[in-house]
């Protein structure tokens, strides 16, 4: 039992960590994980409690039971999003999506790669990033309030799911099955599996980071309905969205100031240790992209860069 524990708690501080914009590529796509990773199989997370007045679960981020094993790759998703992303400009023909361990999804390259060549290339209008979310009408519901990017981009997420828009897109992202069969962010776990860890400074940031989702979501509760017309996603669906799109957001200092960025194909790689990396990332011109820093074979797998290295 304490070796579970260990192994569980190693490996949501891992997750964890990995949610914090800093310049650099922060975390992976659905079902994806840093290499040498434990992966583990645990039950569905049970809620301590809902914010008053919270629905059940709806849409693509529905919880279901009993939990699954993570999806490796759902059936067309990939060859979809290769297609949405072709048709607006990007190049992404050089990889593709497949099962590089057992329920786990990855970057495979379909050529070779020299050191410098770019693999990946996706101009901003196929990015979900802040300031697009700040131009969309989501935007209405945190109208004078303080937001970070990162929840701005959860929301625009949401709405976009509700308004059938960018289904190839939405279509690869995790789902809460997903996360649930992985272990899951912090922010999912449940007092319980939070008191069997017996820590008391695990126990303090999780309640830090559910303080602040609390909050978030009483301002989703309070104006979404009266700003979209529709009505508000669930607790259980907003912490989704946070966590899935803190799971896989880049960080660009371009075009005057920090951008916090979901750049569909690139997500999909997984993070590697330093010594295994062999990528690197621009955001150049309107365009970010994915380039080598070494000779990459046929059916080599595409990784990225550990946050922290």
């Amino acid at each position: 039992m304490a070796t579970r524990l260990l192994l569980l708690l190693s490996f949501a501080l891992l997750v964890d960590a990995l949610q914090c914009p800093a310049g650099r590529i922060v975390l992976q796509p659905a079902a994806t994980h840093a290499r040498g990773a434990v992966v583990l199989k645990v039950p569905s997370k049970k809620k301590s409690g809902t914010a008053k007045g919270a629905k059940k679960p709806a849409g693509f981020a529905k919880r279901s039971a009993p939990p699954k094993p993570a999806t490796a790759l759902p059936k067309g998703s990939w060859d979809a999003l290769r297609s949405w992303l072709k048709d607006r400009g990007a190049k992404v023909g050089g990889v593709v999506a497949e099962e590089v361990l057992p329920g786990l999804r990855g970057a495979v390259a379909t050529r070779s790669f020299a050191d410098g060549d770019v693999i990946l290339s996706v101009p901003q209008q196929c990015i979900l990033e802040e300031k697009r979310a700040e131009a969309s009408p989501v935007a209405a519901v945190w109208a004078g309030s303080d937001v970070p990017a990162y929840a701005k981009v959860a929301l625009h997420v949401l709405w976009l799911g509700q308004t059938n828009k960018w289904t190839a897109v939405l279509s690869m992202l995790p789902t809460m099955t997903d996360w649930d069969a992985e272990g899951g962010p912090l922010q999912l776990w449940s007092d319980a599996e939070i008191a069997a860890a017996e820590d008391g400074v695990l126990s303090q940031r999780v309640g830090r980071l559910k303080k602040t989702a609390e909050q978030l979501y009483a301002l989703v509760e309070q104006k979404w309905e009266s700003a979209l017309g529709l009505p508000p996603p669930s607790l259980d669906e907003f912490l989704w969205a946070v966590v899935t799109v803190r799971s896989r957001t880049f960080a660009s200092k371009a075009q005057g100031g920090l951008q916090a960025m979901v750049v569909p194909g690139v997500d999909l790689c997984n993070h590697d240790h330093p010594e295994n990396v062999n990528t690197r990332h621009d955001f150049v011109g309107g365009e970010f992209k994915l380039v080598a820093t070494r000779d990459i074979a046929v059916g080599e797998e595409v990784c990225a860069r550990l946050p922290g290295y």
